[in-house]
């Protein structure tokens, strides 16, 4: 609703920045009703599942919102898997469409063998695709955009993998309504601003990036991605694009607070820093705080089932 809402009313902002390339909530409408029209294409039908293996991009949030108009229910894999669990997602999730990046193009024919309801793999990423694989990018340009199938809020929007503590993952099923209700929830008690630029840097296969990334969008906001944790790429992206906000597991604020690179100068923008997933250190905390004395640290605790 909130993308549908900015696209129409703002299509000029800027709703992700990744590396040097930055797209409009314009752009992004666009691209996801013809991503959603490539889906209904490989024969895509409501309810069906739509699995991502890649690294964080500006291509994810595509990959959700697209997944969703076209009536599916997206099932994103854990990247810190071996080629074994990752099979036994798809299969355990029924999916019939992956996409994958350059990074995982290699596990390809290994799935290709032994995901049983598997019935496209299309490559999703910057560059050429690997070998045969079709190139979705390319395909982009020969579709005509699709409507909306417009999902309502008790139907099944995604299906998340949580490894509990025994056995196997347990993919947990959330509607359209519990994402929507979390990200209301969660904005009620922090309030954000659609002006106050967010960096994502945790995988956006997990709950908790899927889900702040979800409520910024909602509010039309604007989201700077990096591909995976680096403090120095951390620390560059914020002080180049005056990030108000960042999401970071305890382990990662203490990296960042440790790197040579970090200058408190350079974090100047920064506003909040939500931290969770993991217990933080009270002398982490202590440091922070007395080197970011004007940020607001605020601990998070959720659960995958939870939205």
């Amino acid at each position: 609703l909130g993308s549908h809402q900015t696209s129409q009313q703002q299509p000029e902002r800027v709703v992700t920045w990744f590396g040097d390339r930055q797209r409009t909530y314009g752009e992004m409408a666009d691209r996801v009703a013809r991503i959603a029209g490539v889906l209904r294409e490989c024969g895509v039908g409501t309810g069906d599942r739509v699995a991502m293996l890649a690294t964080n991009s500006d291509r994810y949030l595509e990959y959700y919102l697209a997944t969703w108009w076209a009536g599916a229910i997206a099932s994103p894999v854990n990247t810190r898997w071996s080629a074994p669990e990752i099979i036994y997602s798809l299969n355990d999730s029924g999916t019939c469409v992956l996409l994958v990046d350059q990074a995982f193009a290699h596990l390809v024919p290994a799935l290709q063998a032994q995901a049983h309801t598997l019935k496209h793999v299309l490559f999703f990423d910057d560059g050429a695709a690997p070998g045969d694989l079709p190139d979705l990018e390319r395909w982009l340009g020969q579709v005509d955009p699709t409507e909306d199938i417009g999902r309502q809020r008790d139907d099944p929007a995604v299906i998340f993998y949580t490894g509990g503590t025994t056995g196997v993952p347990k993919g947990v099923v959330l509607s359209h309504f519990n994402l929507w209700s979390s990200a209301m929830s969660r904005m009620a008690m922090i309030h954000s601003s659609p002006d106050a630029v967010g960096l994502h840097v945790a995988p956006l296969f997990h709950v908790a990036a899927a889900g702040r990334m979800i409520a910024h969008t909602l509010i039309g906001g604007g989201a700077v991605i990096l591909p995976a944790f680096r403090p120095e790429d951390v620390i560059a992206a914020i002080e180049r694009h005056a990030i108000a906000e960042v999401v970071l597991i305890p382990s990662m604020l203490q990296m960042l607070l440790a790197h040579p690179a970090f200058d408190a100068k350079r974090l100047a923008s920064l506003r909040r820093i939500t931290y969770g997933g993991s217990a933080i250190a009270e002398s982490v905390v202590d440091h922070a705080l007395s080197v970011l004395p004007d940020v607001e640290f605020i601990q998070s605790y959720g659960m995958t089932e939870a939205a």
